[in-house]
């Protein structure tokens, strides 16, 4: 006797479960999963037109009392369970038409949200949408799932949003790429399909250390101009605990402190994509170095006998930051010190690190080391990038 074919509202049903099981397991049970190797197509679907069919299918008891004990892990089912299926699910099936819902609001792009698990709940595959033949606003989407993240490329805005579980929490931590480049889209695009989830938490948590910094800006540094900024957007709690599994990887407190293992040029690639060459120095910071060192002094001088009786409130702070984190601190200074006079305050502090230096950078523009910190527009609290030699430039802002 031939196998008897489940019908196309089961499938629908079928795959639609699926599917959301998949996004659960790949963001707070990934013990079993491996990463995603090729970037999908997907949909985000109204949510109101998701909820309208929800209750019109009853889909919460459904998924309570029946698909959840069917022990579905894929849509590729057996025997047993297309009996099942056949013989529980489709009797108490209330099927639909043409649903007509509550348009109250314009879908917003899933680049503009900040995505909790529930939101997710209108995020659907190719196939699944197709079953669903839904005559409601959708958002066309390309995806890929990594261990402990899913990713979201927008396309029409260069935008690539992140979501990645956080276990110890039990939130969604939301991080967003917004590129004006692209052709560095592209390119970020490309490795982070390539990529293993490890190396990219390594890069993004660890050495971009963005869970701390909050927002980057990376720069071309041959026109100076923003490639991408790189946004913290938050976290969100808005999660079923009992539907989260307790016993995947976690990402743990040691996971946030560096790895003496870690691999630093699994990204080599995409930061000298990034740096786009070296940027060539202006006329004035072509100089000699005994010219620079004659002019250190001159203003050195002129510094300790015109201006060591400043106000207090010509007093500044500047957080001095290194790419790979070895350097974060914090130095007193005065306005009308000329920048080389301050650099002299961080080598006394860190021997050495001055033949590791390329130049600095405030707000994205380079430094004029020889000019004071009042010509160069640095101001109190601003943070001083240390662009080291055969390193890239991001920049965390403000």
């Amino acid at each position: 006797m031939g196998q008897q074919a489940i019908n196309i509202k089961s499938q629908l049903i079928l795959h639609y479960y699926v599917f959301q099981k998949t996004i659960q397991k790949y963001l707070t049970d990934w013990k079993d999963k491996i990463d995603g190797k090729k970037i999908e197509k997907g949909y985000i679907i109204h949510p109101e037109w998701i909820k309208e069919w929800k209750k019109i299918i009853d889909y919460n008891n459904l998924k309570t009392n029946y698909l959840d004990y069917f022990n579905l892990e894929s849509t590729n089912i057996n025997e047993d369970q297309r009996l099942l299926i056949k013989q529980h699910l489709e009797p108490v099936f209330k099927d639909y038409k043409k649903i007509s819902y509550n348009h109250t609001k314009d879908l917003l792009p899933i680049s503009d949200n900040l995505l909790s698990l529930e939101y997710l709940e209108n995020f659907c595959d190719e196939k699944t949408y197709n079953l669903f033949n839904a005559n409601a606003e959708v958002e066309k989407i390309e995806y890929i799932f990594k261990k402990k993240m899913l990713f979201f490329f927008c396309k029409a805005n260069n935008i690539i949003k992140i979501i990645i579980y956080n276990e110890n929490k039990n939130n969604i931590i939301n991080l967003k790429y917004i590129f004006y480049n692209i052709n560095v889209y592209n390119h970020f695009v490309s490795m982070f399909e390539k990529k293993s989830s490890d190396k990219i938490l390594d890069y993004l948590i660890k050495k971009k250390d963005i869970l701390n910094i909050k927002k980057y800006a990376s720069h071309n540094q041959k026109t100076n101009k923003i490639n991408y900024n790189l946004i913290y957007e938050g976290e969100n709690s808005n999660l079923n605990i009992n539907e989260i599994t307790k016993n995947g990887n976690k990402i743990n407190d040691n996971d946030s402190k560096l790895n003496s293992s870690m691999n630093q040029s699994e990204f080599s690639l995409l930061d000298n994509y990034e740096n786009n060459n070296e940027i060539s120095l202006s006329l004035n910071e072509k100089k000699t170095e005994n010219e620079i060192t004659e002019n250190k002094k001159k203003k050195g001088k002129n510094e300790d006998n015109n201006k060591e009786s400043l106000p207090e409130d010509n007093i500044i702070a500047v957080n001095f930051h290194s790419g790979d984190n070895r350097i974060n601190r914090p130095i007193a200074c005065k306005i009308n010190n000329s920048f080389s006079k301050v650099e002299e305050k961080l080598y006394n502090e860190y021997p050495g690190v001055e033949n590791d230096i390329d130049y600095f950078l405030v707000n994205g523009i380079q430094i004029n080391r020889l000019s004071t910190l009042e010509e160069n527009n640095i101001k109190d609290g601003d943070t001083i990038i240390i662009c080291l030699k055969d390193t890239d430039t991001d920049t965390p802002c403000k």
